[in-house]
């Protein structure tokens, strides 16, 4: 009877051994895979969002100073246009004033 208690005890003893070693291996094929596949794509995704972020901030920054520049230059452009109108007219009538 001693004996057959004392191997039943070591049958799941053994059997406890082979569930943490399995463990253990699983863990640790699981960590490599982890370190080597999945953390460094993480990683890059993470890094392409931040700088597409940062380049996104100064493509809008730079597009915004091209727009005030545009802006600027349209106001330019049409304000000399009625400068240009202006001169003109009074060409006209200095013109015509001379004339009679």
């Amino acid at each position: 009877m001693e004996s057959t208690i004392s191997w039943s005890s070591n049958k799941s003893q053994q059997k406890h051994r082979w569930i943490i070693i399995g463990t253990l291996i699983g863990s640790i094929i699981f960590c490599y895979i982890y370190l080597q596949c999945l953390l460094p794509c993480i990683i890059k995704n993470l890094f392409r969002r931040t700088t597409n972020n940062v380049s996104s901030l100064i493509n809008d920054k730079s597009k915004n100073n091209k727009r005030h520049r545009l802006r600027v230059k349209t106001r330019i452009d049409h304000h000399d246009k009625r400068n240009n109108i202006n001169k003109k007219k009074n060409t006209i009538l200095k013109t015509e004033i001379e004339q009679i």
